[in-house]
């Protein structure tokens, strides 16, 4: 029998809830998943205009998303069908196009990331540099009236407000372990923890579990091996 036909979708969300607000809502109390982090990648969307970073010669950001909405009603499918008309031409030169510019953003990403940098943002990177490379395509083809990088620079942008709003470029699990120790050490506030100094002597282990130290005129907190 014949292979089947495979493709990739890439969906977008208006964000009103996150990942882990869903998986809370569905009542099973389940905890997220690294890989659903890395397959659920969300990206925070708060710029000059909202969710905008130009109004472009819109008043606001209102007219803006009113003039969006109704110009892909409009217009809807018109850019997918010149796109698959346009790449089928020459399918193994698109293809070739793609690989390289993948290639070469996530070169450039690798530069800038630590070196201990997880495979689950270096799976992200590859996610991102796909969208980069197809966008550099269809401006390369004509579809879109994007200048060379644009498309590139976007997703660089993205990429690092990804990073951001992560935490880090460490794993989910180390980074989900870190805030919820922020989360206990701001909530519990002086019922968990007391203030200590240098003539302070060590309490035992059995009597609490986290100090919250100060030393040089700044607070720190300091957790016991047992936590």
């Amino acid at each position: 029998t014949a292979d089947p036909k495979e493709f990739r979708l890439i969906f977008q969300s208006n964000g009103e809830l996150t990942l882990k607000s869903q998986i809370g809502l569905s009542r099973l109390n389940k905890e997220v998943r690294a890989g659903q982090q890395v397959r659920v990648i969300e990206l925070p969307c708060h710029y000059k205009y909202g969710a905008f970073h130009s109004l472009h010669d819109k008043a606001d950001g209102v007219e803006l998303s009113s003039h969006l909405m109704k110009s892909s009603k409009l217009c809807r499918g018109i850019v997918f069908d010149s796109f698959m008309k346009t790449l089928m031409i020459d399918k193994s030169r698109a293809i070739s196009y793609v690989t390289k510019k993948m290639s070469f953003f996530q070169q450039d990403v690798k530069s800038s990331l630590p070196i201990d940098a997880d495979g689950q943002v270096h799976r992200v990177v590859a996610n991102f540099s796909l969208i980069a490379a197809v966008g550099e395509l269809s401006s390369d083809l004509k579809i879109f009236d994007w200048s060379e990088g644009e498309p590139t620079k976007a997703m660089h942008v993205l990429l690092k407000a990804w990073i951001r709003s992560r935490g880090g470029t460490q794993s989910f699990e180390y980074e989900d372990i870190k805030n919820r120790l922020k989360d206990l050490v701001l909530g519990k506030g002086s019922s968990k923890f007391e203030k200590v100094d240098r003539t302070t002597k060590s309490p035992s282990q059995k009597e609490q579990e986290l100090k919250y130290g100060k030393n040089s005129g700044s607070y720190h907190e300091v957790v016991l091996d047992r936590v």
